[in-house]
This record gives structure tokens, sequence and C-alpha cells, in this order.
């Protein structure tokens, strides 16, 4: 019998109260109380901690998702030194009087509950804080509606949980706990000791529950994650071994070969040669490589031209493309900073997931990620080599039509506004074409860290002897670029005046190592054309 046909749900209704998306700091702990007919929903969305709950010690970490009953004493704490947050959802259930009875029974699920897919749960959860502080009342309905779905979600993903004896469930807390510590040096007579139970009966049930011997469970979670680390670091195996539990880096090798069927390094050699991979960032830095990922983030398409880009599939970042994410089966999955953190919970459940750093602004610095992580070095440096050749051909092209001194500023048209680059991202332009930056960009980068925006009428203030300018795709991007262009301060400026004012493909832009490479093969062209003397053209 399911949990909802042992206690009829459909007796109930229930209201939130409250929810607050808790962040708390190191060495921090709350004592939580549920009183009497209150529940309280925790979903930890990042960071690790513990919660104390019926005298029992859990470990805390991102997915995780517990039901507290009324009358429920718990505390977490973050021992830790990053942050722990996490969704504290209060409700009660309004019971309903059918047919002369009127239901009291407590919900029939408590503890730890099945959320997956997490990303589902967070979605729910982030509509509901975002719809909460609304006085609309058609806001406070669509929030109560969202509530009512996220229950939904929740009991119908744990409705089939049978009633099992209490030694089933301690053994089955001891499993969930070697999922976070099966790098520990742990032994069966120390799980049969946490369920309480016999040794003898603790390794029935545990094979009862997973299908595996406890020592053979533990093998088995430390080669998974080893494959892992292997496959998106370049760590030495003495490390690795370590990081899984192996003290010994010959013991490792010899049972990763025993499960895998190959030596750890045969292993990295094998899969890398012909890895899959899903990229939401550094698509231009896999290119360079001579490869392309099964699919990569919709718009990233639109940055480039279908030469480049056939074969590869668009993926919108919604639940619809974690499904055609799943149906690929990638071995890796590259995101960067930006990526929203409820769809990387969505793709780590798919398939191990790295983040790359995209707020560097050495170009370079991506490509040699991205090759480490394939496998595929030695493109990087033939690429290396075949960027540093083009660079000496075009510095040799344009030495006499560039006059020692000159000034460059590259101008990209975002929505309403313009994206100043810096130098670092246009190495064509300072380091290969030899301008300079003009003494107003150089002012404005040393107060600005990172990302340099200004309003679309402020572009006359970084003046140069020559301008780049590239009109985005985005909204609003195009009807800014064109008042820009015809506008009296633009007609005035002396690089429009004089033909030094160049109109760049956007492709050129991409923030990758290709797009430099296409700067270098167009660049003496563009310099030559009839776009550099003439708006009329663009």
């Amino acid at each position: 019998m399911s949990a909802s046909e042992s206690f009829p749900l459909n007796d109930l209704l229930f209201i939130q109260q409250s929810l607050i998306l808790q962040q708390r700091d190191a060495n921090w702990t709350s004592i939580s109380t549920c009183s009497d007919n209150t529940y309280t929903l925790i979903a930890v969305t990042e960071g690790t901690g513990s919660l104390q709950l019926k005298g029992q010690h859990r470990k805390l970490q991102r997915s995780d998702c517990y039901l507290l009953l009324p009358n429920t004493v718990a505390s977490i704490t973050n021992d830790t030194n990053a942050q722990l947050s996490y969704y504290e959802l209060i409700f009660t259930p309004l019971s309903v009087e059918i047919q002369g009875q009127k239901s009291s029974a407590l919900l029939p699920y408590e503890g730890k509950l099945n959320a997956s897919p997490f990303f589902q749960l967070l979605d729910y959860l982030h509509k509901i804080s975002g719809l909460q502080t609304s006085r609309s009342g058609l806001n406070a309905l669509r929030a109560h509606l969202d509530f009512q779905e996220l229950l939904y979600f929740l009991f119908k993903q744990n409705d089939n949980v049978q009633r099992v004896p209490n030694s089933l469930l301690a053994v089955q807390e001891t499993i969930d706990q070697l999922l976070q510590d099966y790098g520990d040096d742990i032994t069966v007579e120390q799980l049969a000791q946490k369920a309480n139970i016999g040794i003898w009966q603790y390794r029935q049930l545990f094979k009862q529950l997973t299908g595996l011997n406890p020592n053979e469970y533990i093998t088995q979670l430390r080669i998974n994650r080893a494959k892992e680390i292997l496959l998106v670091s370049d760590a030495p195996l003495t490390d690795v071994a370590h990081s899984v539990g192996y003290k010994d880096e010959y013991y490792f090798n010899r049972r990763f070969k025993e499960i895998v069927g190959t030596s750890p390094r045969q292993y990295i050699r094998s899969r890398k040669s012909k890895l899959k991979t899903v990229a939401f960032t550094h698509l231009g830095d896999i290119l360079s490589l001579g490869t392309k990922p099964l699919a990569v983030e919709k718009h990233l398409l639109e940055w480039l031209d279908n030469g480049c880009t056939e074969g590869i599939q668009g993926i919108d970042t919604s639940s619809s493309g974690l499904e055609e994410i799943a149906r690929l089966q990638p071995d890796l999955i590259l995101v960067n900073d930006y990526t929203d953190p409820r769809f990387k919970d969505g793709l780590e459940q798919i398939a191990p997931t790295v983040q790359l750093n995209t707020r560097r602004v050495d170009i370079f610095a991506g490509l040699r990620d991205v090759s480490e992580l394939l496998g595929r070095q030695s493109e990087a440096r033939a690429w290396l080599a075949r960027y540093r050749l083009k660079a000496r051909q075009l510095k040799e092209r344009t030495r006499t039509s560039i006059r020692r001194g000159e000034s460059a500023v590259f101008f990209h048209v975002v929505h309403d506004n313009i994206y100043l680059y810096r130098p670092e991202e246009c190495p064509v332009l300072y380091d290969v074409l030899g301008l300079e930056v003009p003494f107003p960009l150089q002012q404005l980068i040393a107060v600005s860290p990172s990302r340099m925006f200004i309003p679309a009428d402020r572009f006359a203030h970084y003046e140069a002897d020559r301008i780049f300018i590239v009109c985005g795709h985005m909204p609003g991007a195009r009807e800014t670029f064109q008042q820009i262009v015809h506008s009296k301060a633009w007609q005035a400026l002396e690089a429009v005046r004089s033909g030094h004012a160049y109109y760049v493909n956007e492709h050129w832009t991409l923030d990758s190592t290709i797009a430099l490479e296409w700067q270098l093969d167009g660049m003496h062209a563009l310099l030559k054309s009839k776009k550099a003397v003439n708006p009329i053209y663009w």
C-alpha cells in the first residue's frame, strides 16, 4: 500500500505560512521547532552542513530535502568555512470535514524526501519566493497554485515508499551517509554499529537494498568518483587515489583495473579521445581545437554562421533542454560563472559538469583550460603556432598603413548601451597591429574592475584615431546602433570623417580564440573596405 492510500490526502488542504531563503555563515547553528499542526520543509541549495533530528546526526548538502513534522525539534549547523543556503518553507494542513468526519492525522511523509529532479523543486521555490511579496491578488493566487504543485511533486515522488522496519530504515540511513563519506576509512563493523544492529543482519539488509555487499558498494562509489575526477582534471594519480579513500596509489590502480577493465591512465586516453560534450561556454575554443560539441546553448549559435555549427544542436536553458541533454548522454558538460544555478543542478544529475572561469580577460587561458579537459593539448599548441604565424603576416601587411602612435577603440552596441573592450580582449588590435589605448579609455579601465558599459550617447567621449563598432543581436541594439551612426556627433568624429571607422561582424566578438583567428584572417580586408569610408554601407 502506498503512503497516500494509507492516509487520505484528499481530506486536507495546505496553506503556506512563509518561505525564506536562509543564508548562513560559517560556525552557525539554528534550532528549529515545529509547533502544533505546522510542517517545515528544508531544501538545501548551496554548501554543506549538518542536521540533528530525533537524536540522529545527518550530513546536509545541496539537493537534500527534509520534511519536519509538527512538534519536531531539529538543529541545523553550518560547520564549514563556506556559506550554507537553504529554503525553509513552513506550511499547515487545513483539515476538512467529509461525511461528518474530520481528518486530523499527520502527513504520511517524514524526514528525508526524494526530490528528483532537484532543479524542478528549486523552480517551484524560486517562483513562490518571487511572487510572495506581490500585493496583486492574481500573483497571490499564482503563488498558492505553485505551492500546491510543489507539494504534489514531492508527494508523488515519495508516494510509493512502503512502511519498512526500523532496521531497514537505519541501514538506508548509513547508505545515504556513505554517499558523502565514501572516502573515509569505514568498516562494516562501524556501519552496523551506526545502524544499531548486528554485522550479519546489517550485511543481509545492505545487500537487500543495494544488491551489493558493503565493501563492494564502497568500492563502486570510490571508482565512479575517481572516473569523474580523471575526466575533468589533470591531478596526479596519487592525489586522485587519496581523494577517493585509497592511501596507496598502486592498490588504487589494481582496484580500478579490476572494476573498469583498464588502468586509470588508459581510461583517460580512451575516454578523452572520443569525449562527447555539451557546451554552455567556450564554444569557440572547442572549435579551435578541431572538434565540435554535441550541443550548445542555443543563443551561442546566433553568433556563428552555419558552416561552423553544422551538426551542433541548440539547447534551451530550461527543463525541456535538460531532457534533450539527457537523451544525448554526454560524457562531460561545460558551464561558466553565469550559468543559472538551478539549471546547473539539473545538469549535474546528467553528467560530470565543469564550471569554467569566464571572468578572466585572458582569452588564451580559455583555450588552455578546454584543451586540458578534452585531452587536446597538441591541437592547442598547433593553434597557437598558427595564430603567431598569422599575426606576423598581418603585422607585415599593415606595417605601412598604420602610423606609429595611432589609437583605437572597439564599441559593441548591446541593447541601449555600448560595451567597451579592454586591450586584453582585443589582442589583434592592440598587440598585433600595435594600436594604442586612448587616454579616456585608460581612465575608465583604471576604475572598472569588470566589464565596461557606457550609455550610448557617451561614445564621443572615447574618440580614437580608429573606431571599430559592432551591432549586437540583442533587442534594441539595432535601433541604438542606427541612432549612433546617423547622429551628428558620430559624423563629427575624425575617425569617421577620415574613413577610419569600421563596421565589424558580430561573430568576431565571440569570447574565444576562434574569433581572434577570424580577425587575423579578415582584418586587412576590413581596413581597406568601403565600409570604412561611408556609413551608408552599414
